[in-house]
């Protein structure tokens, strides 16, 4: 917003982008809290294992 109007080229691509979403997904804090949870621990039982496999 410029003094208190809706930028017409910001508001154009956003409706451009929302457009073309074929499937949206609205997620609540507690969804992207429990995948940001899930995708940590997945990385670092990845990591633990690729060490372990290269000690070996």
């Amino acid at each position: 917003m410029r003094n208190d109007r809706l930028h017409p080229d910001k508001v154009r691509a956003f409706e451009l982008y929302r457009r073309h979403l074929s499937y949206p997904e609205a997620l609540t804090y507690d969804e992207w809290l429990a995948r940001a949870r899930w995708s940590l621990s997945l990385s670092l039982s990845l990591s633990l294992s690729l060490s372990e496999d290269s000690e070996e």
